[in-house]
């Protein structure tokens, strides 16, 4: 046709021609300007997306030109039968299948006496849509009864785009308990738990995930410890009873300090020794092998150890130079067991002269300061001191190990030489101290005048902070007798003197003081009062 229509034009030209010669020069000269033969139109088109998909409206817009005459028609052919199916310059065609379409585009200008017309195909691609593909997960990883679970799509469209999102949430194959790229809810029962997620893309096409939930029971965190009624300075064993109804403990840990750390031990059991008497805070974290954590906090109450007491006697009651002295502990602990005895048998201060219940020693004459320290179970100690006085001349010592649990302080027990002037209290009276040593002082357990003279007077002093009396005046009487102080026995703190004065008319008395002191047995000193005199005096030997 194409070429029909131009054939056609070449003969309309020449005889244009012949009729400009027969017109003559003036014509010609007239109209000097060239003819410029009329061209058919150049067809082009684009469509868009540029690879479609089954399903996919495909936009077809015209890019035609014509020069020399407008374009006043387009037509589509989308199927290949030469029929048009659209017109205008823009249209849209769905194509139904996959595969490779052939599509025309015919357009039609006003040139004149004749329109002319051109058309164009090209081929389509048409690909299958691929469906989206459905995926999610989910936080936390190991959800808890009860805790809430965020579900997030992570679902994609290799060739589109996902239009919707819906979630059973409940597992009953209604996809209506949420929609949108995430959705939550809390599970009520431990165990696994279907939740299926339903996308759809653009083209219509559907795709469904399922993840099986494991839902975790949580663990329970107890301990238990022994003893039930832990001591200062005993060491506790915690023990942990936690359970894990779904699965097993997997890691323990111990918060001992009660500082909210639980980083002092790890594993089934811990222990800690407890120095000191209070109520103390225990914990316990235990993790599953899912990952869930409990932890419960206890109170343990430790209560105050009492220390043993430290006592002993000695045998045999009278001692006489070169002697052998058996000592024998008589030391007690209420509240446990005693675990060790020492002794200090030459009066140096440290207790590695023997140990154990017994010990033996001979002495020589004079006064010699004999401890006993005893420990507990639990580490506590107590000391118990005695001075005893031994003669050199074979005859009756004066002390006494009647009394259990005592220290005898008594000093020397001999009289002062005669002299010209007053005579001396005859007995010579002794003065006895007995007692306990504690922190900070000692515990005085008895005060005795020994062999006290008839009708002498005693008067006995307490000066320094914490005295529980000031001044105590007591007499012998008509006979030869021992009296006792009860008032002074009692815990004594350092710094206290006791004095004692002993005195009869016309006759030279004695004077002893104690000071307690902070550590080590009390301080004694020992003198002579002159009859009528205010301050004692060294005695004469």
């Amino acid at each position: 046709m194409n070429e029909r229509r131009s054939h056609g034009r070449g003969a309309l030209a020449t005889a244009v021609a012949c009729t400009l010669v027969a017109l003559g020069p003036a014509a010609g000269a007239a109209r000097a300007a060239p003819f410029q033969p009329l061209l058919a139109p150049t067809v082009a088109f684009d469509f868009s997306p540029a690879h479609p998909r089954v399903g996919d409206n495909v936009t077809f817009t015209s890019t035609s030109t014509d020069v020399g005459a407008t374009i006043t028609s387009e037509d589509w052919d989308f199927n290949h039968d030469g029929a048009t199916d659209a017109s205008g310059h823009v249209a849209h065609h769905t194509f139904n299948a996959a595969g490779s379409f052939i599509v025309t585009l015919t357009v039609t200008n006003d040139a004149t006496p004749t329109p002319e017309s051109n058309s164009a195909p090209r081929t389509v691609t048409v690909a299958a849509n691929q469906p989206p593909v459905a995926s999610f997960t989910f936080t936390p990883g190991a959800p808890l009864v009860g805790a809430t679970v965020t579900f997030k799509s992570t679902s994609t469209d290799s060739d589109g785009t996902i239009v919707s999102q819906a979630w059973d949430l409940d597992n009953d194959g209604q996809f209506n308990d949420g929609t949108g790229l995430t959705a939550t809810t809390a599970f009520t029962t431990p165990g696994p738990h279907v939740v299926r997620l339903e996308v759809t893309d653009d083209l219509g096409a559907t795709n469904i995930s399922s993840i099986n939930v494991n839902v975790n029971q949580p663990p329970t965190a107890s301990y238990t410890y022994k003893p039930d009624k832990p001591v200062e300075g005993d060491t506790v064993t915690f023990t942990s009873a936690a359970t894990d109804p779904d699965g097993t403990i997997a890691r323990t840990q111990w918060d001992l300090d009660g500082d909210g750390a639980f980083n002092d031990a790890t594993g089934a059991t811990a222990t800690k020794t407890f120095s000191a008497p209070g109520t103390f805070d225990v914990g316990l974290r235990v993790t599953d092998d899912r990952g869930a954590v409990a932890t419960t906090k206890g109170t343990i109450s430790v209560i105050a150890n009492n220390r043993p007491t430290a006592a002993f006697t000695y045998a045999p009651g009278t001692l006489n130079a070169g002697d052998t002295v058996t000592f024998t502990s008589s030391a007690k602990d209420s509240d446990g067991s005693i675990a060790a005895q020492d002794w200090d048998l030459n009066g140096d201060g440290v207790f590695d002269d023997a140990h154990g219940a017994t010990a033996k020693r001979t002495f020589d004459a004079g006064a010699h300061r004999v401890s006993l320290k005893v420990t507990d179970d639990r580490g506590a100690t107590d000391i118990a001191f005695q001075t005893l006085t031994v003669s050199g001349s074979g005859t009756d010592s004066t002390q006494s190990s009647a009394s259990p649990n005592t220290f005898i302080s008594p000093g020397p027990t001999g009289a002062p030489a005669p002299h010209n002037g007053p005579s001396v209290m005859s007995p010579f009276p002794i003065v006895s101290l007995r007692g306990r040593l504690v922190r900070g002082g000692a515990i005085i357990t008895a005060l005795q005048v020994l062999q006290m003279p008839r009708n002498a007077r005693v008067e006995v002093r307490c000066s320094g902070r914490g005295c529980p009396f000031r001044r105590s005046v007591r007499s012998a009487g008509t006979r030869h007798r021992t009296l006792r102080f009860r008032a002074a026995e009692r815990r004594l703190r350092a710094g206290v003197v006791i004095s004692v004065l002993i005195t009869r008319p016309g006759q030279i008395g004695k004077y002893t003081s104690f000071k307690i002191r902070r550590s080590g047995t009390p301080l004694r000193k020992d003198r002579c009062l002159l009859p009528g005199a205010r301050l004692p005096t060294r005695c004469s030997t």
